[in-house]
């Protein structure tokens, strides 16, 4: 059994692939099993796959369907056999010590989940370029805090990527298949299941832009971001007492709204229905927005969606002509 399973959804990423799995079999740490699940791409990825599946025996290579990245990286859990397992995406870059830096972290805290910093690039940015700040390890690790700073995203960020997780805590936990932002549903859930969680500021993962992928341009999937707000907000009222944890979430519905709210104002995108229905969630819970350490600007934005979403959807659309 490998300690570690690293698993990575693969869809049409050709361009940055190699870099990517290089980025993995050069880690410091070494006692881990890379799956890679190819999610039926077209673009000549399937065959990179298994040419590095051929090359390393620690590479496991499954070919399946394109079901999406939720089943892709369910796909790769049902395999996976280490002791811990993390996700990284098929753009993306791990720093050469990531594995090393997060599994020192859970053995020594005795945690569930271990989360590091990352940087972003733009899409053809050379690495070399990639300011990587070097900051002192400064560590934290949460108990009864956990979903807090979770809710106010200070340490524990929303996304499956830069954590290393205790392979038992997706024990009944799965990512949902055709959702966009299933970390979104996802994340939560984990940090709830998790006893301790400990977090480092130095950086161990490099996020590429990529125009291509999910988050790169707008479809009206990515309302799915409303209701996984919605689910959280419903999960935390039912299973925590504290009704600051619930205020937080609900300001988090809000966020939400006006993040969708926006990118539909840029596309020019309309659809009475889902506008009232978001209206509906703005009267609801835009009190509790209001309450929380959100920008002046984004106050000020769910408030104008509150009383006109046509004209907070117009504003988006003009401050994109500017």
């Amino acid at each position: 059994m490998k300690e570690i399973s690293v698993v990575i959804p693969v869809y049409n990423v050709k361009k940055y692939l190699r870099t990517c799995i290089d980025s993995v079999l050069n880690q410091s740490f070494r006692d881990f099993e890379m799956i890679l699940v190819d999610d039926g791409s077209t673009d000549g990825c399937s065959e990179i796959c298994d040419e590095y599946g051929k090359k390393d025996t620690r590479i496991v290579v499954v070919h399946q369907r394109n079901g999406g990245l939720s089943d892709a990286r369910n796909t790769g859990l049902s395999l996976a056999h280490g002791k811990y397992v993390t996700f990284v995406d098929s753009d993306d870059i791990l720093m050469p010590n990531m594995l090393e830096l997060l599994h020192n972290l859970i053995v020594q805290e005795e945690a569930q989940i271990a989360c590091c910093e990352h940087v972003r690039c733009e899409e053809d940015e050379n690495l070399n370029d990639v300011v990587v700040p070097r900051q002192d390890k400064d560590i934290s690790a949460f108990s009864e805090q956990k979903m807090r700073e979770f809710l106010r995203g200070n340490n524990i960020k929303v996304v499956a990527w830069s954590k290393l997780y205790c392979m038992d805590l997706f024990s009944g936990i799965r990512y949902p298949k055709g959702r966009y932002h299933e970390d979104v549903f996802t994340t939560y859930k984990l940090v709830h299941a998790a006893k301790k969680i400990v977090t480092t500021n130095e950086v161990g993962y490099i996020y590429r832009k990529n125009r291509n992928s999910i988050t790169g341009s707008f479809s009206p999937k990515r309302l799915d971001l409303i209701d996984g707000k919605l689910e959280q907000a419903k999960f935390i009222k039912e299973n925590y007492k504290d009704a600051k944890l619930y205020e937080l979430a609900c300001a988090a519905v809000i966020y939400a709204c006006n993040q969708c709210v926006y990118q539909m104002g840029q596309s020019g995108y309309s659809n009475l229905k889902q506008e009232m229905e978001i209206n509906s969630l703005y009267h609801k819970y835009v009190k509790h927005y209001l309450k929380s350490q959100s920008s002046i600007f984004g106050k000020m934005y769910a408030i104008i969606a509150c009383v006109d979403l046509k004209s907070a959807k117009q504003m988006a659309y003009c401050l994109k002509k500017r």
